[in-house]
């Protein structure tokens, strides 16, 4: 399967450890910060819990519903029911508690989760970020037979607090519980029915939490489950393609600033700066990290704009002495910087670039100006969708920081299907969702996304789809139509541990425009005439040549597949080679 050479590997909660050094000399003066605060009481109170398992009950026991018994399982999910990219802008720190004793164990035999949680946490960055909106969406098609609304929903303790949320039954004693919701958010009623992917409400912190954060629960005869399988959650996957567990460190945020944040709390806004004037200055630093290994260490390089290396700092330490699932750090440093232009911050973890910033330096802070955020490349997931899939538009590429000064950007989504509008939404979220149905067979379906600081935008981009099924041929359609598909047998495994997309480019012998799907990190991809605008003629022979990336954009060795097309939509796989 397609593999990697050897290269670099690329690229909250209130904190409970701070730190600082400081140094008498030019370069890093002083730095703070450590692990954020992560949820270690139950979500619900034990009074919120009982309360909703008897409602619970009493709604099995008017519809007639009993225990479905063993060997009964409960529908799969087709995606993970939050706006945003799980281990990117979405960080699911805390899995189901599978240890029935006083220890803690996730599914993947590690340590995140803790005692006696029964469901998924999944938090956004900060509450600047839930105040811009992260969408919750219904994971299946159900009714709703429980909510709550109306309650404070920028918690930091646990108190026992009642929350906002969102239950829905998907047939049988199959439960989903969506908590923590914004307050004023839930847009649904009780009794109605709801497609998957339709909108619940919005990430928040109301109830029993610390900070902004998704809950999302699964019950199945009146017990939680953890819909994840790995090697301390054996059996089948309750996922239809589960996403991969992320164990390596990556930036979440990176920013710069001529504020000290000392003594800021990083769930709340921090300042922001993309300019610094020419000349022996004082700036600072930000970064919201996941997965920090124990004993971890930083390096910072400043480049100028011919990439001539101005300083390099030596190798520091974070002084984490364990594993910090979620952590946020302040460097401040004395640089002088000795022309104007853009230049470029990069930042490394353990030897590694992890992120890379671009800082503009000018002659005087007068030239400051407010520029718009940097363009983005959406996707659809999946890549051929049918009528009763959820619709996921995505950022293939998104950058961090996503904007040159360094502002907090906001995206708006415009979903078309066959030119008209179907959703528009504005959130901070890197996707959002089209219920399944939205769209039948033959639709053409657009999702157009554009970047905002809120001041300016970036130029809109726009990802187009037709929606695959029994219709989507129109009548006169040449006989000869396959759809050719490829799946990669196995993911591509990166040597420093990085996630891996794919880019799939679609070529033929017959003079067909290349075709290009991607990056995405699915293992399969199609090729038809009708929603591709290529022909399939008899004799011809396509390639489809699958590109492994990983998240620093390194691209790893090409694997290439050959297909020949027969008589009568007949179509033979040649096989793999590699270049």
């Amino acid at each position: 399967m397609p593999h990697f050479r050897r290269y670099p590997c690329a690229v909250s909660f209130a904190v409970v450890l701070f730190g600082s050094v400081r140094a008498a000399t030019d370069g890093l003066q002083e730095m703070g910060g450590g692990a954020l605060r992560e949820q270690a009481r139950k979500c619900l109170s034990p009074v919120e819990e009982a309360r909703i398992l008897s409602r619970q009950a009493a709604w099995l026991k008017k519809k007639g519903i009993e225990f479905e018994g063993k060997g009964s399982i409960p529908l799969p999910y087709t995606y993970y029911p939050q706006a945003g990219l799980l281990w990117s802008d979405v960080f699911p720190g805390n899995f189901v508690d599978l240890d029935p004793g006083g220890g803690i164990l996730d599914y993947n035999c590690t340590g995140y989760t803790y005692d006696g949680h029964n469901g998924i946490d999944s938090d956004i960055l900060s509450f600047e970020y839930q105040a811009l909106g992260v969408p919750v969406f219904a994971a299946l098609d159900g009714e709703v037979v429980d909510l709550n609304d109306g309650e404070p929903d920028m918690n930091t303790v646990w108190d026992n607090q009642p929350a906002n949320y969102v239950i829905l039954n998907h047939g049988g004693t199959h439960f989903t519980w969506y908590w923590h919701l914004k307050n004023g958010s839930v847009a649904v009623g009780l009794g109605e029915q709801v497609r998957a992917g339709r909108q619940l409400g919005l990430t928040a912190s109301s109830g029993n939490s610390t900070g902004p954060h998704l809950h999302f629960e699964s019950r199945w005869d009146g017990e939680p489950y953890e819909p994840f399988a790995g090697a301390c959650r054996t059996g089948e996957s309750n996922w239809v393609d589960q996403p991969a567990f992320q164990p390596n460190v990556y930036v979440r945020d990176f920013a710069a600033t001529r504020d000290s944040p000392s003594g800021m709390d990083p769930q709340f806004a921090l300042p922001r700066h993309g300019f610094q004037a020419e000349g022996f200055q004082t700036t600072y630093f930000h970064a919201y990290l996941a997965n920090l290994p124990a004993n971890s260490t930083w390096r910072f390089r400043f480049r100028r704009p011919n990439d001539s290396i101005r300083f390099e700092s030596t190798v520091g330490n974070f002084g984490n002495g364990s594993l910090f699932r979620s952590a946020w750090y302040w460097f401040n440093w004395n640089i002088t910087f000795d022309t104007p232009g853009t230049w470029t911050v990069e930042f490394m973890i353990n030897d590694q670039l992890a992120a890379s910033a671009p800082l503009e330096i000018v002659t005087s802070l007068s030239e400051e100006m407010n520029r718009s955020p940097f363009p983005v490349s959406p996707a659809f997931d999946p890549v051929l969708p049918k009528p009763e899939d959820v619709l996921r538009c995505y950022l293939a590429d998104p950058s961090i920081p996503a904007d040159p000064d360094h502002d907090v950007v906001s995206y708006r989504w415009l979903w078309k299907v066959n030119g008209d509008t179907v959703r528009e939404v504005t959130t901070a979220a890197w996707s959002d969702v089209l219920p399944r149905l939205t769209a039948t067979a033959g639709d053409n379906v657009t999702c157009e996304v554009t970047p905002t600081d809120g001041a300016a935008d970036a130029v809109a981009q726009t990802a187009t789809v037709v929606v695959a099924g029994s219709d989507s041929n129109p009548p006169g359609t040449p006989s000869l139509s396959p759809v050719l598909t490829v799946r990669l047998p196995s993911p591509s495994v990166d040597p420093d541990g990085d996630d891996v997309l794919y880019r799939y480019e679609w070529s033929s012998d017959g003079g067909d425009s290349l075709v290009v799907h991607g990056p995405t990190g699915l293992l399969e991809d199609s090729l038809d005439e009708t929603s591709q605008g290529v022909t399939f003629d008899e004799g011809e022979t396509w390639q489809v040549t699958v590109i492994p990336i990983d998240i620093n954009g390194v691209e790893g060795v090409p694997a290439i597949g050959t297909f020949v097309l027969g008589p009568d939509a007949d179509v033979t796989f040649e096989g793999w080679t590699f270049d």
